[in-house]
């Protein structure tokens, strides 16, 4: 049964594609096709790389990064002698109740440094190198 249902269907199936006509492409379609792609490529727009943070503000978080690490190293500056000013200048001023800064103090000798300050530094010479090399590869 299943055998002549196959048949049936196969030539409903042979009929119906001696019915439809084979469709050409127009004479012109080539030429239309290829004004069309010349059209796509000259309206597309060239992406020009522009970095997240322009160079004035890499300079400037560097001046910014130097001038800290330059005031931390400099840590014979006494805060005390800030504080004994403050407090001189609120006695005269007799309304001024200002108490005395106290600042932490910061140690970053090499002996004394932990493992995670060594780590950083390192990982910013790594991202640093790695800037470098692939703004020169893909320059």
């Amino acid at each position: 049964m299943k055998g002549t249902e196959e048949k049936q269907l196969d030539n409903v199936m042979s009929k119906a594609i001696q019915k439809a006509a084979v469709q050409s492409p127009s004479n012109d379609f080539t030429q239309t096709l290829m004004h069309k792609i010349q059209a796509a490529q000259t309206s597309q727009t060239t992406i020009v790389y522009q970095p997240l943070i322009s160079r004035r503000i890499w300079g400037l978080l560097g001046i910014i990064f130097g001038l800290l690490i330059g005031y931390v190293n400099l840590s014979n500056i006494s805060f005390t002698a800030v504080s004994d000013l403050i407090e001189e200048t609120s006695d005269t001023m007799g309304t001024w109740n200002v108490p005395a800064w106290e600042f932490p103090s910061i140690d970053f000798s090499l002996a004394t440094t932990s493992p995670f300050v060594y780590g950083a530094l390192i990982l910013v010479g790594f991202l640093f190198v790695e800037i470098v090399v692939l703004k020169r590869k893909y320059s």
